[in-house]
């Protein structure tokens, strides 16, 4: 997504986790993204990723649930997120 857009557009972004050893941070909330490669450079170690949990969707979705406020979800079939979304897994 262009630099910018989530600004000038309002657009949310559920963030995913970013693991560094025992560390879990959220990305763009608790990691930014230069903050990201310096802790990759300067630990050497690759991180390791993993998707929102269910009460993490949940918790996004009940903030941004408003009238008037249009949903896109940007996500493969095959993702768990998509199947959460699709199966009402977050009522």
């Amino acid at each position: 997504m262009p630099k910018g857009w989530m600004e000038e557009y309002d657009i949310q972004v559920i963030p995913i986790n970013i693991h560094f050893g025992e560390q879990m941070f959220l990305q763009g909330v608790d990691l930014s993204n230069s903050d990201f490669y310096r802790m990759a450079d300067e630990s050497g170690e690759i991180p390791k990723t993993s998707q929102p949990t269910p009460q993490q969707f949940s918790i996004f979705y009940r903030k941004i649930a408003q009238p008037g406020i249009r949903f896109y979800p940007c996500m493969s079939p095959a993702s768990f997120g998509y199947v959460l979304i699709r199966g009402d897994g977050l009522t």
